[in-house]
């Protein structure tokens, strides 16, 4: 598209050529690009620059010119870039405004930066007063000020550029980059999700209506396609404590995720790992804005040791700046002495709006420097390892970081003592309980005084992060021995109480009570107290709804946010729940096979069948009690009745009842104290290695639970299931619920059992349904090349061979991208396999077996998503690869339509259908002789937090399946996105293969994979193979 109609690029100043200039070469590129998306709508870059055209000439309409000022006022979305870009090429610079400011304060900030002009909802555009700021400013952020006013940071266009390039470097935005814009337009946190992505040609996504609650984070990220996530360090520590590796799948395209606004800590690392979040990289951020956002940066890969800090570190200098740690006396600190840190370089902001004096003081000349650079002084205490990262340790006056806002408790004062009746104040902060903070207060006053009156009147004028959300109406504050109030000790006579109670009571109601007691530090509040009105937010209310769901009431956030008090919210979800339908325990008794145990019994001849095991080993603590041990695991086989089942010999399952000697036997402790230190490894793994032969389908011993008590301090916890009566997915919501009751926390939320799935698909097999699937199966499978080995040697386990290969990151951020045009990972993976199994035998079609975990598709009204039982499916998928490159993938993408979408009922009307005609069918199939099972980021049962009861362990527990069982594929695929990377594994016999053979087509699936996704690597011919 041509660009030399827009009449008001001429008017930039030369240091808005950085981002501008960026933008503009996109635009000549990469018009069709899409630049901003939202759930429902797209902006390619051409829309957004003939927009931001629109809205310049509406702002020169108004009477803005070069060097003015204007205030966005946009809610969160596509409009707001558009607002911002648009009074760029104006020729001013913005103030963004968050729309919840409350009128006071905006018309504060309005009046202190003279903004000519404002943008508002429905990018509405009105003429106000003006001042004029540099020619080169970018944008003013308004922060908290230590006079009790807000001050407003000028941040030049040239110091823009600089950072946006560092991001781009720092982060590895590229244009298959999907950054989440989640941070307030108040924040220049959202500068930071914003331009760079631009710039680097990617696409920022933003979520329609409120912040989502951690629940609602994976749903929201998985249909946006995010690749990066930028959130508050106190919204990361929720979603790390609330997200578990169950919820991984919707946040398979995540690879970064960027923290920052509050400290965090090794421990919030190691519950990061544990979470859903596990796989992704971790980005420590650290800035305040007078240096322009992210000033310094720790990046840890998801298999990088842990730091030796207790606080996580902040890293090093990003881009050109430069950190200094010095004393009070303005010299360098050695390695390991905390000192202020001041940060120098070329990005910085060039000072504060209208405030010559406030600029002096804390910008001054970097004596260090030999080019003329400033300085900026953070006041937060610091200390430099000997390792060069920076480590954060408070702050050196008032200001204070809480839930990522920037405050200063001088301003806190100010606007209580302008609140009716209070005669005295100090503002402070409290430690929350769960590694985060919390805003308090202690004032003085007339009679009749409230903490909800005084709430009430400053959360009318001030933002609402800077409300306390603890006040203290107390008759006198403490005093420092120079008469001053003593702020600390004010902040001791409110710490958190010692004796509230996490419930008042066992029924919903008190429950709910007791959490906001808890987690608002006010053992006063009712159930007909407000929640806001009391200091309840969003994030609060996420906390409380999450500990409230663990206890079996199915709360939302939205619960208590709209409904305000405890009792309204309780009322709102039982409401809700009561439509859910309730289901009976599953008693003792006969029970269906499921489709997935037919298919291990009847796919190939069984050895040695009670030696097929799923385990989950980890290290904790020792000393256990033996009874407790038992009473664990017959709560286990109590709330999960696959744990007692019995395949018994007439080749029918049962299920047994839960007595106390079925639970003794499973538990074994072995004490291993006085075994030498050097024998202690192997000495362990023979016992793990034993526990795979302990148990017997026939007899229902299913399940074991074995401690060993070691010499060091420590013990290992195996647990060993065998695999007819669980699968992956299940174990994990095993282990979770197993962590729990050895923490004696309550486990009640609703799983689903065997029987339960075992009626729901007899009853879909009777539908018209079920009939269509099953002949759509039938045309689908049609048939494949046959897969022929090149030995015919024995097969056994002890041949097993693994080749694998990793695409970089970039072809991999590619394939995620892929996403977005509807074709997912698991997809790319199959047809690219099928396409390396054509170029390598010279036969175009091919059979492939796929593994899947099915509890994304419903049975029935049945949800699958908390099943505990033997449910994963396999299926068969049949493609034809023809050429090479993109138009190859894309013509055996299309073929997977037409594999029905219930992948659970291949195996269900193979072995279960009541129409023997359907199973004569579908059993007659031709058999795939390979196998694809895709699980994408690869997250182990046993990465958990080092603060659980179960912690990871690092010994081998041998072989779970026996070494005589031959294997009924002769090729296994795997694939994982492990470090950012897609990992294909080849596992096979060399039985059956020479190892030249899977290398060839290991090396023939990467080339085909990379055509598809970097069409310069494509054949110049595009032929046939």
């Amino acid at each position: 598209m041509s660009l030399t109609n827009h009449a008001c690029a001429g008017r930039e100043a030369p240091g808005r050529q950085g981002v501008l200039s960026a933008l503009r070469q996109r635009v000549e590129f990469a018009p069709d690009s899409v630049a901003l998306t939202t759930s429902s709508v797209s902006v390619t870059a051409s829309e957004l620059w003939d927009r931001a055209i629109a809205m310049s000439r509406q702002l020169r309409e108004v009477g803005v010119r070069e060097a003015d000022l204007v205030a966005v006022q946009v809610p969160r979305g596509p409009d707001v870039v558009v607002a911002m870009l648009g009074t760029w090429l104006s020729g001013a610079a913005f103030v963004p405004i968050d729309q919840s400011t409350p009128d006071e304060r905006r018309a504060e900030i309005l009046s202190r930066s003279g903004a000519a002009a404002t943008i508002e909802t429905g990018l509405a555009v009105r003429g106000l007063d003006t001042t004029k700021v540099p020619r080169d400013a970018a944008y003013v952020i308004y922060t908290s000020g230590s006079t009790g006013s807000p001050k407003g940071v000028v941040v030049g266009h040239d110091a823009l550029r600089r950072h946006t390039d560092d991001i781009i470097g720092l982060l590895g935005l590229s244009s298959g980059s999907v950054v989440l814009q989640f941070a307030s337009i108040a924040f220049d946190v959202a500068q930071e999700e914003i331009w760079p992505t631009l710039v680097a040609g990617g696409t920022v996504a933003f979520f329609e209506g409120p912040v989502p609650d951690v629940a609602e984070l994976g749903d929201v990220t998985s249909s946006l396609g995010v690749t990066v996530l930028q959130l508050p360090t106190a919204y990361w520590r929720l979603a790390c404590q609330t997200l578990t590796p169950a919820d991984a799948p919707l946040f398979a395209g995540v690879a970064i995720v960027v923290i920052g606004g509050e400290n965090a800590t090794a421990l919030d690392l190691a519950a990061h790992r544990a979470s859903a979040l596990g796989h992704t990289t971790l980005v420590n951020g650290y800035g305040p804005t007078e240096a322009v956002v992210t000033a310094t940066a720790f990046t840890i890969g998801p298999h990088d040791p842990l730091p030796t800090s207790a606080g996580l570190p902040i890293g090093t200098a990003v881009g050109d700046r430069v950190a200094h740690v010095v004393d009070a006396e303005g010299r360098p600190t050695t390695a390991g002495d905390p000192g202020e840190l001041w940060i120098g370089g070329s990005t910085l902001a060039d000072g504060y709006l209208d405030d010559p004096d406030q600029t002096a003081d804390r910008f001054r000349p970097d004596p260090w420097s030999d080019s003329g650079t400033r300085m900026y002084r953070t006041g937060d205490l610091v200390v430099e390892h000997s390792t060069g990262q920076l480590e954060f340790l408070g702050r050196v006056d008032n200001q204070v970081k809480v839930r990522g806002h920037r405050i200063e408790l001088e301003e806190i004062d100010r606007h209580l003592l302008e609140a009716n009746g209070v005669t005295a104040a100090v503002a402070f902060v409290l430690d929350d309980g769960a590694g985060g903070s919390v805003l308090g207060a202690a004032v003085t006053g007339s009679s009749g005084l409230t903490s909800e009156s005084i709430r009430r009147e400053i959360g009318g004028r001030v933002p609402s992060y800077l409300v306390p959300t603890v006040i203290s109406v107390t008759d006198s504050l403490p005093l420092t021995t120079s008469g001053k109030i003593d702020r600390r000790r004010a902040a001791d006579r409110l710490s958190r109480p010692a004796a509230v109670p996490s419930s008042v009571g066992d029924d919903p109601l008190s429950v709910v009570v007791g959490l906001m007691r808890e987690l608002l530090l006010d053992p006063g509040i009712g159930p007909d107290d407000d929640f806001i009105g009391a200091g309840g937010d969003s994030l609060m209310a996420m906390r409380i709804s999450a500990h409230a769901r663990d206890s079996g009431l199915p709360l939302r956030p939205t619960d208590l946010l709209h409904a305000r008090t405890a009792r309204a919210a309780v009322d709102r979800a039982i409401e809700r729940s009561d439509g859910a339908a309730s289901r009976a325990p599953e008693e003792a008794g006969p029970v269906a096979m499921l489709p997935a145990q037919h298919r291990w019994l009847h796919d190939g001849p069984l050895v040695d069948p009670d030696q097929f095991c799923l385990n989950a080993l980890f290290s904790t603590d020792p000393g256990r009690d033996v009874d407790e041990l038992v009473g664990v695991v017959q709560s286990l086989r109590e709330r999960h009745p696959a744990l007692r089942t019995a395949l018994l010999d007439d080749g029918s399952v049962r299920l047994g009842t839960n007595d106390i000697e079925g639970a003794r036997d499973a538990v074994r402790v072995v004490d291993l104290r006085d075994v030498p230190p050097s024998e202690q490894r192997s000495t362990v793994e023979q016992h793990l290695a034993d526990a795979q032969t302990s148990l017997s389908l026939s007899t229902g011993r299913v399940l074991q639970l074995l401690v060993l008590e070691l010499g060091d301090g420590s013990a290992r916890m195996l647990l060993t299931v065998h695999h007819f009566v669980l699968d992956g997915v299940s174990v994990g919501l095993l282990v979770d619920d197993l962590e729990n009751l050895l923490a004696g926390a309550h486990v009640t939320s609703a799983v689903t059992g065997p029987r339960a799935v075992g009626e729901a698909l007899t009853t879909w097999l009777t539908t018209a349904e079920a009939r269509q699937d099953a002949r759509d199966w039938a045309t689908s499978t049609r048939p494949f090349a046959a897969l022929r080995a090149t030995r015919d040697d024995d097969d056994r386990l002890p041949t097993l061979r693994t080749d694998r290969f990793r695409l970089s990151a970039k072809l991999t951020s590619t394939m995620t991208e892929l996403g977005r045009q509807d074709i997912p990972t698991h997809a790319f993976v199959l047809c690219c396999l099928a396409g390396g199994l054509a170029r390598w035998s010279g036969e175009t079609t091919h059979g492939v077996d796929v593994y899947a975990h099915s509890r994304d598709i419903a049975v029935g009204d049945l949800d699958l998503s908390r099943t505990v039982a033997y449910v994963q499916s396999t299926f068969p998928v049949v493609v034809d690869w023809q050429g090479s490159g993109r138009r190859a993938f894309d013509a055996a993408f299309g073929q997977l339509a037409q594999i029905p979408v219930r992948r659970y009922g291949f195996d269900a009307l193979r072995f279960c259908s009541p129409d023997a005609d359907v199973r004569q069918q579908l059993s007659s199939l031709p058999r795939p002789a390979v196998r694809l099972n895709f699980r994408g980021h690869l997250l182990r049962l046993e990465q958990r937090a080092t603060e659980q009861v179960l912690r990871p362990a690092t010994e081998d527990f041998g072989a779970h399946r026996s070494p005589r069982q031959r294997e009924r594929y002769l090729l296994m695929v795997e694939g994982d996105i492990v470090d950012g990377e897609l990992e294909v594994s080849l596992k096979y016999s060399t039985g059956r293969w020479d190892p030249s053979d899977i290398a060839r087509l290991a090396a023939s699936i990467e080339d085909v994979m990379t055509e598809v996704l970097d069409e310069s690597a494509a054949p110049a011919d595009g032929g046939h193979l």
